[in-house]
């Protein structure tokens, strides 16, 4: 695989704390790590980073289906290592349909490193991560160009701010309006 992004956004959270895996077997999980690898050498000087690792045998335990799911639900990372030519079992499609749309909120990137997009199981990863309102990644962009906000509350902290320049703006007698053209 080359090491550039292929993603629609190109953005990872401002904040890289909780990273939840899910693998599908050893040459998935291989996979996986070499992904944590990269977010290590990337965030850990600035951001302490927490992962969890969840194979699909450990989702079919109802103790670890339900922490999983507690988990994903607020994960700043979700890397997802699956092989394309296999299935996604019934019970792992409803392990991510018990988190999904209790993300709410809370922006993420689903990073799934082998896509296939003409597969239907990455069409359907990608449509989790879509509802589930993170990136898609299939690698991790070589270079972060910009960050997205951790939530909406950061757009509202945002907004509510005035700036040097925008309060000068605002401060600003208004011009007199010009005279009719005749």
């Amino acid at each position: 695989m080359s090491n550039e992004m292929i993603n629609e956004a190109g953005v990872i959270p401002n904040t890289v704390g909780e990273i939840t895996v899910i693998f599908e077997d050893t040459q998935s999980r291989e996979e996986a790590v070499r992904i944590c690898d990269q977010l290590m050498a990337r965030f850990w000087s600035n951001h302490p980073l927490d992962v969890e690792w969840w194979s699909f045998a450990d989702l079919e335990d109802p103790r670890r289906f339900r922490e999983a799911s507690v988990r994903s639900a607020r994960s700043d990372v979700l890397i997802f290592a699956v092989r394309p030519e296999s299935e996604l079992p019934a019970g792992v499609r409803h392990w991510i349909e018990s988190w999904v749309t209790q993300r709410r909120d809370r922006e993420g990137a689903f990073i799934a490193p082998e896509d296939a997009s003409a597969n239907e199981k990455f069409r359907y990863l990608r449509t989790v991560a879509h509802r589930a309102g993170m990136d898609y990644l299939t690698l991790i962009p070589p270079n972060l160009s910009r960050s997205i906000p951790d939530s909406l509350d950061s757009y509202s902290q945002r907004a509510d701010h005035v700036s040097s320049v925008l309060d000068e703006i605002l401060r600003k007698p208004a011009a007199p309006p010009l005279p009719p053209v005749i």
